[in-house]
């Protein structure tokens, strides 16, 4: 009886063996820390090796550690900073693009509301004589970098955008809560109320929730809300002038200050 030959099969089980296990027992990477550098540092500053099986595909046994660095940087950006993760510069693992590699790897910068930061997440091909012959993958780890060194353009008009962008959402958010908290309150003759799309004037009659309003003018602003943002000292603004009488419902009025 012709002996067959176990050579190839022992070495495929001995190769998921060996490349599965380093990541079949891998830890649950944290976003409990107070800066990327910490993060970056604890947990993907050391390689950590990815298996590519005989179809070219990412071992099973290896993917969660290969989206791993991709990942947990983009929760800490998202939850952590409350910024957008974004990517600068994709990576080049295989041309194949096993498991979307290629798109977790590269470049990539966090844009939040007080400032950016900028990662590599690096893939290093497995070279050399390996344990098992024929075993194939890489290494994968992540670093801090200096996105403006790396030629990431306009990084400083893109991360200053962003900051603003995400500074004026809060800021439209703390109006529409601090409107919507006066609309609320009791109304009596003589207040002064404003309304969402900037009217102003004095409340004349009450009636269950219907209020009658000597509407005095209009702020003449783009944006809705204008009375009912915070500023910081006076702020000087035009004003289209009116002395009309309207009756409206109560909540579509807010106690506010006006000058004019």
């Amino acid at each position: 009886m012709r002996k067959k030959n176990l050579r190839p099969l022992l070495a495929l089980l001995l190769m998921v063996s060996i490349s599965g296990c380093s990541s079949l027992f891998s830890r649950t990477h944290s976003i409990e820390y107070d800066t990327v550098e910490e993060l970056v540092e604890q947990e993907f500053s050391k390689e950590r090796f990815v298996s590519i099986i005989l179809d070219g595909e990412i071992n099973p046994f290896s993917t969660d550690e290969a989206k791993a660095p991709y990942e947990t940087l983009k929760k800490y950006c998202e939850l952590t900073n409350g910024g957008s993760f974004s990517q600068e510069e994709k990576g080049n693992v295989y041309h194949w693009n096993p498991e979307n590699i290629n798109e977790k790897t590269g470049i990539f910068t966090c844009l939040h509301s007080k400032d950016y930061w900028a990662v590599k997440i690096k893939a290093r091909h497995l070279t050399g004589k390996t344990m098992v012959e024929g075993q194939k993958g890489f290494f994968i780890s992540a670093k801090v970098i200096d996105a403006v060194q790396h030629g990431i353009k306009q990084i400083n008009e893109r991360a200053e955008a962003q900051r603003l962008a995400l500074l004026e959402k809060s800021r439209y958010e703390n109006m529409l809560t601090t409107y919507s908290d006066r609309s609320n309150t009791i109304k009596y003759k003589g207040q002064e109320v404003c309304s969402l799309d900037n009217r102003f004037g004095y409340v004349e009659e009450i009636a269950n929730e219907r209020i009658k309003i000597l509407v005095k003018g209009q702020a003449t602003r783009k944006n809705e809300g204008f009375f009912f943002y915070s500023y910081n000292g006076t702020v000087n603004y035009l004003v289209s002038k009116t002395n009309t009488l309207i009756w409206a419902d109560k909540k579509d009025w807010a106690q506010c200050n006006f000058d004019v």
